[in-house]
C-alpha cells in the first residue's frame, strides 16, 4: 500500500503565546487528505482536521505566515497525531479499498 498526504487548506489566526508575544497569522487549523493506493491501482481517500496552536512557540522559533511551506504543514499534521490515529487512518484506508472489491447484490422479490 502506498500512501501519500496532501494540504487541501488552512486557517491562521493572531494568537498569544506564553511569553505574552502575538503571533500574527499563526497557523490554527489545517484540512488534509491521506491517499492509499493498493498495488493493483485502486484508492481511497480519508480527509482530516488537525487543530494546532502556536501558544509554547517562542517568537524565535514561529515560522510567519509567508514562510509557513506545504511541507511545513504536513510535519506539523503528522506530528500531531499519534501512532494509534495513524493506523485508524490507514485500516480504513484499507477497508475502503478492499470494499471496491465487492459486488453488491439485490434479493429478487
Amino acid at each position: 500500500m502506498e500512501y501519500t498526504w496532501d494540504i487541501i487548506d488552512y486557517s491562521t489566526k493572531d494568537e498569544v503565546n506564553q511569553d505574552g508575544v502575538t503571533l500574527a497569522d499563526s497557523v490554527v487549523k489545517i484540512t488534509w487528505r491521506k491517499k492509499a493506493t493498493s498495488l493493483n491501482g485502486k484508492s481511497s481517500t480519508y480527509i482530516g482536521i488537525s487543530y494546532i496552536t502556536a501558544e509554547n512557540t517562542s517568537e524565535s522559533d514561529f515560522i510567519p505566515h509567508g514562510n509557513v511551506t506545504k511541507e511545513t504543514l504536513l510535519s506539523w499534521v503528522q506530528n500531531s497525531m499519534d501512532e494509534s490515529e495513524e493506523t485508524v487512518i490507514n485500516n480504513t484506508l484499507q477497508k475502503k479499498i478492499a470494499a471496491q472489491a465487492e459486488t453488491k447484490r439485490k434479493i429478487s422479490a
